[in-house]
């Protein structure tokens, strides 16, 4: 969507994209840190931030769809495989998130379980490695 509806700025709306999703990265273990630390448990926030998540539903439900573009005459529609990047795209997406996710877990998990620091310390470091 991001593409398509911003064509004519669309390397600096990308590059805002991934920050915000970077930062999200980083500052979701420090807030699991912090309710840790008010709370003693983190099973509050994990109850929370998927509420936290429907705060935006409201503005994507009431918005509309970006305007539909046309192709230029001069792209060779035949030539192009199609299939292949609905097929390849989001499947290596969802091996690089699923490894990133899988290592960002993995480190808080190794962390804690050998007794190398608690909880809030093993989300900082999670919070580093973003």
């Amino acid at each position: 969507m991001m593409l398509w509806s911003r064509q004519e700025n669309v390397n600096t709306s990308i590059t805002t994209l991934h920050f915000f999703y970077s930062f999200g990265g980083f500052v979701a273990p420090l807030i699991v840190a912090l309710f840790i630390q008010l709370t003693g448990s983190a099973m509050n926030i994990y109850m929370l931030l998927p509420l936290l998540m429907l705060v935006p539903l409201p503005y994507l439900v009431l918005s509309s769809s970006p305007p539909t573009r046309t192709k230029p005459d001069e792209i060779d529609v035949a030539a192009a495989n199609p299939w292949a990047y609905v097929i390849v795209v989001p499947l290596l997406m969802a091996v690089y998130v699923g490894v990133e996710t899988s290592i960002g877990g993995w480190v808080y998990t190794y962390v804690v379980n050998t007794n190398v620091t608690n909880e809030t310390y093993a989300a900082y470091l999670t919070a580093v490695g973003w």
